[in-house]
């Protein structure tokens, strides 16, 4: 026989043929081997005709060896067998590698949960894998998991868009909120009708409608169309136009609770729910990200949790 330009299914063929003189039988060895009967014998049709003789003898109740047959056997068993092992190893060390958390992890977050959550939880993830470790890149603008070459991207948002992987780690609420000098000047909305009164500071990101604000009523969902004097891409300056007594603003309750807490901002219409925003942990994997990876996004889920700072 001579050498196969394609050694691979060469390889693949002379597992097979020992398969058939095991089984004694095309079809039982076309079940083991997961193929079709049909393709099963056109493979071994092809070793036959790439050893230029036949190897085996076919009739309607048998199959015998031909003396070929008998001679190329034993070292195709040998043959299976040793691939058998191989693929045997290959598993044990995939799940070792699979197990094993170790490597560098890239983050992308936000400034807010890259100040506060993100270190606390990569000092406990890394005091716990001393092998892993992680990049963290504070970026407030939207960046692509993949082509940004991230292993985990944190987001707010209130769902995802197709075919965006991601894993939905905890919930935060939403506020209407404004300064007391705002409030003492031009009053304290009563209603979600007296909004369209006010001068409402608006987020304006990948939706050009910043007009609207959502809320969750006893009869269903109502729509507000808010009007005001500023229009910003990222909660900062939105934040810090409305403690500068600006306007109303519907912010994030983990962004203004630490201004409401010391009384730079105030929450108003307390008794209307606005949709709440879900925190995401983006990543590019299908399905199960790595270990090392996964370690990350637990590690950060956790933190999250014990912060108080979202809703679980």
């Amino acid at each position: 026989m001579q050498a196969s330009a394609n050694a691979p299914d060469e390889i693949s063929d002379l597992v097979l043929f020992a398969a058939v003189v095991e089984e004694k039988s095309f079809t039982a060895a076309a079940k083991r081997a997961g193929l079709a009967k049909s393709s099963l014998s056109a493979r071994i049709a092809r070793l036959e005709e790439r050893a230029g003789v036949r190897l085996l003898h076919r009739t309607t109740r048998r199959l015998t060896l031909t003396d070929a047959g008998c001679a190329l056997y034993p070292a195709c068993a040998r043959l299976a067998q040793n691939v058998s092992e191989a693929s045997r190893s290959l598993v044990r060390l995939t799940d070792e590698v699979e197990r094993e958390v170790r490597g560098n992890v890239r983050v992308s977050a936000d400034t807010i949960m890259g100040q506060s959550i993100i270190p606390v939880a990569v000092a406990a993830v890394c005091a716990k894998h001393p092998a892993l470790t992680v990049e963290l890149v504070v970026d407030d603008q939207f960046v692509d998991v993949i082509h940004g070459g991230f292993d985990v991207v944190l987001r707010v948002a209130r769902k995802l868009d197709a075919g965006v992987v991601g894993r939905k780690l905890a919930e935060d609420e939403r506020y209407v909120v404004g300064a007391p000098s705002y409030l003492q000047r031009f009053g304290v909305p009563r209603s979600l009708g007296e909004l369209v009164q006010h001068r409402c500071l608006r987020y304006r990101f990948a939706n050009p409608n910043v007009t609207e604000w959502r809320f969750f009523t006893s009869s269903g969902l109502r729509t507000i169309d808010v009007t005001g004097p500023f229009v910003a891409n990222h909660d900062g300056p939105l934040v810090a136009a409305a403690v500068a007594g600006v306007g109303l603003t519907v912010m994030a309750r983990s962004t203004v609770q630490h201004h409401i807490d010391r009384g730079a901002l105030v929450r108003v219409l307390a008794d209307q729910k606005l949709q709440p925003v879900g925190i995401w942990a983006l990543h590019p994997w299908r399905r199960s990200p790595p270990p090392r990876v996964r370690a990350v996004i637990d590690a950060i889920a956790v933190e999250m949790k014990r912060a108080n700072a979202f809703t679980a």
